[in-house]
């Protein structure tokens, strides 16, 4: 009798060991789930965040690139002036690039960042790739800005003189490598697929459309030749006038 007890009591112990055992386990998976889809979607949006930088980055490289061979060739035929300056207004729009800091705040700032990510030279990737953006940004688009701002490059020859695209255009390259770099190293640290990248982008993309609208370069260079004509109407008949 004691020992159909003692068995009894073996068997329910056992089976409260193995409820509690599964219950635990069942929890630590999910959080481990829960601390792996966190980490994951983290990851992907500082990724995401990157490849906003890097497409700004590589727009200002074709633009850059057209202006430096348009500068060059009206430097040797001056008389091109009037007919090839419209290649230079990609690159002066570049001087209002601007970069949204919300991602690069959230994972510099939060300490929590560190601990749910858990890989040091992924962090290290990350804080070097703003860093560079920092750099480019002051470097390329600042310079630009303040350029743009000093010498009428649109409106006489002179202040086309006045500023070297080409100089532009090669430090702007510089900090295209290095911020691709960055990025390449940050998607071989997380072992991601550009097929991930891609999908979590297109939702990012849907969603930030809803949000925000602008006007694309097409609209802005249409309203710049509707205005220069415009303008050079007035003047024709201000000149007459007189």
């Amino acid at each position: 009798m004691k020992n159909q007890e003692s068995k009894q009591f073996l068997l329910s112990l056992l089976a409260t060991t193995i409820s509690i055992i599964l219950t635990f386990g069942v929890a630590a998976i999910i959080d481990n789930y829960k601390n792996n889809k966190a980490k994951k979607g983290l990851v992907l949006t500082v990724i995401y965040d990157m490849d906003q930088t890097l497409e700004k980055a590589r727009q200002a490289d074709s633009a850059l690139r057209i202006a430096s061979k348009a500068q060059l060739e009206i430097v040797k035929n001056p008389e091109l002036y009037d007919s090839l300056k419209s290649n230079l207004v990609p690159a002066l729009l570049l001087s209002g690039f601007d970069f949204s800091f919300i991602t690069e705040n959230i994972f510099s700032s939060n300490i929590e960042t560190f601990s749910t990510i858990g890989n040091v030279n992924f962090v290290n990737y990350v804080s070097s790739f703003y860093q560079n953006r920092n750099y480019f940004k002051a470097q390329v688009i600042d310079v630009l800005k303040e350029q743009v701002e000093e010498n009428k490059i649109l409106i006489s020859y002179e202040g086309l003189l006045n500023f070297n695209f080409s100089s532009l255009y090669f430090d702007n390259s510089i900090w295209l490598y290095a911020l691709s770099e960055d990025r390449k190293n940050c998607v071989k640290m997380m072992k991601l697929s550009e097929k991930e990248i891609q999908e979590f982008s297109q939702q990012r993309i849907v969603a930030d459309s809803n949000e925000n609208s602008h006007i694309g370069y097409e609209d802005l260079l249409q309203e710049m030749y509707q205005a220069e004509d415009l303008l050079k109407e007035a003047r024709a008949k201000y000149k007459k006038s007189k």
